[in-house]
């Protein structure tokens, strides 16, 4: 059984385009090549999904903003445990401190 071809998406978007602008069939273009007909099929499908989204700026300016507000949650996130990580060290510190002070006691005595 042959191998599967792969095809990057600038390939792909090369085919599509040479099927919508030239009007080359399906058919042939799945010959020239080779691939299923149904992989170009699927490919456009993509295609005009993807476009919907690509060229509803609303859409756009949501990302943008959830993608910010994801940020600055994760920002707030990473600041809280960094206080938590410096009261743990500190308190690690002082345990340390009295543990030398206690040994000390003890092996005077």
């Amino acid at each position: 059984m042959a191998k599967k071809k792969r095809f990057t998406a600038e390939k792909k978007v090369e085919i599509l385009r040479e099927f919508l602008e030239n009007r080359v069939s399906v058919s042939g273009l799945a010959e020239k090549y080779g691939v299923h007909p149904n992989s170009i099929h699927q490919w456009k499908k993509q295609l005009f999904e993807g476009a919907a989204a690509a060229l509803d700026p609303k859409r756009e300016r949501l990302k943008e903003r959830q993608t910010a507000n994801l940020l600055k949650y994760h920002q707030r996130k990473e600041a809280a445990l960094n206080e938590v990580i410096a009261e743990l060290t500190q308190d690690n510190l002082k345990l340390k401190k009295r543990m030398g002070k206690f040994e000390r006691q003890v092996g005077a005595t």
